[in-house]
């Protein structure tokens, strides 16, 4: 598996304790080294930086630190994101066969440009390419899980209400 090391990127909007008050006033934290607290997901995220991975390895790396690839399902988290990301070109998301890690289904809601059609033309002998590819140009992609190697994905720890 991949080396994983931490992404350093500028984040100067973002609370370097990672601790923040909850809408009763009890204060959230992410107690994950190297994880931000997003307060309207309630949920801690990570950008991970590998030589290389592919979405299913990706996959393994969240699950294995008690959280999955992130789930976007708003616009204000998609919004979120892409400024999350903005330091990369593209990262290894939630999404597999139009289904959020999550189990909820897929929806465009976003303003941004989608094309999942479980192709991706550098990895025709795949057999599954529903993986879900954000860029931070502002598009959403399906590609390879098994074959593509990206170098960026991003974890995410749903804290309990």
């Amino acid at each position: 598996m991949a080396t994983i090391a931490m992404l350093i990127s500028h984040r100067e909007m973002f609370n370097a304790s990672f601790t923040h008050l909850d809408s009763f006033g009890m204060t959230r934290e992410c107690k994950h080294d190297g994880y931000i607290y997003h307060t309207k997901a309630n949920a801690c995220l990570r950008l991970i930086e590998s030589t290389g991975i592919t979405w299913m390895n990706a996959r393994t790396v969240c699950l294995e630190n008690g959280g999955d690839l992130a789930s976007i399902k708003t616009v204000e988290k998609m919004d979120y994101m892409l400024d999350f990301i903005r330091e990369t070109d593209q990262v290894w998301i939630g999404l597999r066969q139009r289904q959020w890690m999550t189990g909820d289904i897929f929806m465009n809601v976003y303003n941004i440009s989608v094309s999942l059609n479980n192709i991706d033309t550098a990895y025709t002998q795949e057999s599954d390419a529903s993986c879900g590819l954000l860029k931070s140009t502002s598009k959403l992609r399906d590609r390879s899980c098994n074959l593509r190697e990206e170098k960026y994905f991003v974890c995410e720890i749903v804290l309990p209400a």
